[in-house]
């Protein structure tokens, strides 16, 4: 047969989120095939009750003559989805259900059961290593684990903020000798979503060297919230024309503008004057997230 192995099985085989998707299944290793299948057939009798169930739901509306609001269901550029591989979802009672995007997760869903509103739970990914823990006695042979990407994403992060600060600590030992590398560091803390940390350090209270490289960093991944501090290092390095040509060039890829750093003065005055009139609302905005264009483009 191809029954799977049992919870304290699985237990003594190290199976946990972020280590092993799962037991081996007995016979051949037949289990996890015959398991997608099964949320494969679920899902596509689920969407097909839930179809029908719209159905019914316009039918009835029109019946009544009542105009029923709008639906669309909208597919992000660039998604495999338009490539012809459809969300799959599964039920998993208890008013949770399983979502596989397109892009390879697979999305706990749950329905609070107060307010009924739809809550996401968890996010993994499913992936496939044989080579993973071979080391380690008692470890699966199938190959295949589930990453937590929550988890993930934490752990990327903390070791992100940790070689920032050790970045940090070295461009004050070598005096500034290493401020290329704590600014690249600082901009990989923001595309691994610190940038609230670095926005606490563009303020007064930070050091000079935290505040320079906390805007540099979060103006390469693209935030909104590195113009103040950006004009705040155009009005202190007039003079440096090299720096001062970057911080132009960072401050037109976030405004759209066209500075002539050949013409300090003019250049800061022209930077000041855009973002009195565009101040920034939202520091968490992106060039690029939502479109195209500068994170706030002139009137």
């Amino acid at each position: 047969g191809a029954g799977a192995a049992s919870p304290a099985t699985s237990a003594s085989a190290g199976v946990e989120t972020g280590r092993s998707a799962g037991t081996e299944a007995r016979g051949g290793g037949w289990g996890a095939p015959l398991l997608l299948a099964a949320a494969l057939l679920a899902a596509a009798a689920l969407l097909a009750r839930g179809l029908a169930r719209i159905e019914g739901e316009l039918a009835r509306a029109a019946a009544a003559g009542n105009r029923p609001a709008r639906v669309e269901f909208v597919v992000p550029e660039g998604s495999s989805a338009r490539r012809g591989v459809p969300p799959r979802l599964a039920e998993l009672g208890g008013g949770r259900a399983l979502l596989g995007t397109p892009e390879g997760e697979l999305v706990v869903l749950r329905r609070d059961p107060t307010s009924g509103e739809l809550e996401l739970e968890r996010v993994y990914r499913l992936e496939r290593d044989p080579e993973r823990h071979l080391r380690r006695e008692g470890a699966p042979l199938h190959g295949w684990f589930l990453t937590d990407v929550e988890r993930e994403r934490r752990t990327a992060l903390r070791e992100a903020w940790e070689r920032y600060q050790s970045a940090l600590a070295q461009a004050l030992e070598d005096f500034g000798a290493s401020l290329p590398t704590a600014e690249e560091a600082a901009a990989e803390v923001a595309r691994r979503g610190g940038a609230d940390r670095l926005l606490a350090l563009t303020g007064p209270e930070a050091s000079a060297l935290q505040r320079r490289t906390a805007a540099i960093g979060l103006a390469r991944a693209g935030y909104a919230g590195a113009l103040p501090a950006l004009l705040v290092l155009l009005r202190d390095h007039q003079r440096n024309a090299g720096f001062f040509a970057r911080l132009c060039a960072l401050t037109e890829e976030l405004s759209g503008l066209a500075l002539d750093p050949a013409r300090p003065a003019e250049a800061l005055a022209e930077a000041e004057a855009w973002l009195r009139a565009h101040p920034v609302r939202d520091p968490y905005a992106r060039k690029g997230a939502a479109s195209a264009g500068p994170v706030s483009p002139p009137r």
